[in-house]
């Protein structure tokens, strides 16, 4: 077992790949993440992006299609690690369809 955040989320993009190619597809897997939280604007009914909540109760892992990050905390120990783009675009894209359509 990994005993800190910045060893845990080495290597994480590949465990998010194969993640979510166990699904038929992206809406799929995000159904089947702990939360999705969307940034958005109402006034302008701009969507800015949205964070997955990955794992939680130590470490706490979540994704940021804003700033195409993965980013963890374990205790008071924080990380972050760049997301893969193809990742943070499919993530980002039906999570605004989502968004649009609720």
């Amino acid at each position: 077992m990994k005993n800190n955040i910045k060893d845990y989320l080495d290597g994480y993009n590949e465990t998010l790949k194969e993640s979510i190619d166990e699904y038929d597809n992206i809406s799929e897997w995000l159904h089947h993440q702990l939360g999705i939280k969307t940034v958005t604007d109402l006034q302008n009914e701009r969507f800015y992006g949205a964070e997955v909540m990955l794992t939680a109760g130590g470490p706490n892992v979540w994704i940021d299609t804003r700033s195409d990050q993965i980013k963890g905390a374990w205790g008071f120990e924080k990380h972050r690690v760049p997301l893969d783009m193809d990742i943070s675009e499919r993530i980002h894209e039906e999570v605004r369809r989502l968004h649009e359509i609720y």
